[in-house]
């Protein structure tokens, strides 16, 4: 007898890849992102749309998040709300949740002055991408206070 939950998951076809393998493919793009600079969470979405556009939105989102989840909660990206007028501050692990969860913070802000959700590699990210230790960026910087 199948059990009619198991019934229910999605499972990878020929020719289209497994959840598994577009949840690894998001946390490499985030770490590679966030190690190179600020990103805004657009930015993230049409760069895995573009790897995988044969995978509705809806459920390509739903894995981006909870990968960008994992990244945040393992101390490894960080993400901030910039407001070009207000500055910028950066959430703790139980705000992105929220945030991300918001699907306006990942269309393109509608004007320059508007608001956006940012990520970015702590250093302990740009230690674990590179393999060694890091120079950190600006921002990384800021967050252990030096720089």
């Amino acid at each position: 007898r199948i059990d009619e939950r198991q019934d229910m998951r999605p499972r990878a076809t020929e020719g289209q890849p497994s959840i598994a393998m577009i949840r690894d493919e998001a946390r490499r793009q985030i770490l590679s992102m966030a190690v190179d600079d600020a990103f805004g969470l657009w930015e993230l979405r049409w760069t895995l749309e573009a790897c995988f556009p044969e995978i509705p939105r809806p459920a390509l989102l739903k894995i981006v998040q909870e990968a960008l989840y994992g990244l945040v909660a393992a101390g490894l990206v960080a993400v901030e709300i910039d407001d070009p007028a207000a500055g910028s501050v950066q959430q703790t692990v139980d705000e992105v949740a929220r945030i991300i969860a918001e699907e306006r913070w990942w269309e393109p802000p509608a004007e320059p002055s508007a608001p956006r959700v940012v990520f970015f590699a702590t250093p302990a990210g740009e230690r674990a991408y590179l393999g060694r230790e890091a120079t950190a960026s600006p921002r990384a910087a800021s967050i252990r206070g030096g720089a």
